[in-house]
């Protein structure tokens, strides 16, 4: 499994996940017990320097599918609404 990093509300929440399966369109997100995130959210693979803009497809807590909408490479250029991620490198 690799580790992550579910991100929300503008960066002010952040909890740490497992990454239990990933493709280009999606992953299985585990959170620790009892933990729910938003429907829209960024995962960020922080060893890939990879962040994903992705919404919520299936809940079997402690799993979370979910589809990501957009994926950006912290080392290149972000959009404007998510430049606050560059203070996690």
């Amino acid at each position: 499994m690799l580790s992550g990093t579910v991100v929300f509300s503008d960066g002010s929440f952040t909890i740490p996940c497992r990454i239990k399966d990933i493709s280009e369109d999606g992953a299985c997100v585990v959170l620790p017990a009892g933990l729910v995130i938003p429907t829209k959210h960024i995962l960020m693979r922080t060893r890939a320097r990879v962040v994903h803009e992705a919404q919520i497809a299936r809940i079997a807590q402690p799993e979370f599918g979910v589809k990501f909408t957009a994926t950006h490479s912290l080392d290149g250029e972000l959009p404007s609404g998510l430049q606050y991620l560059r203070r996690f490198r």
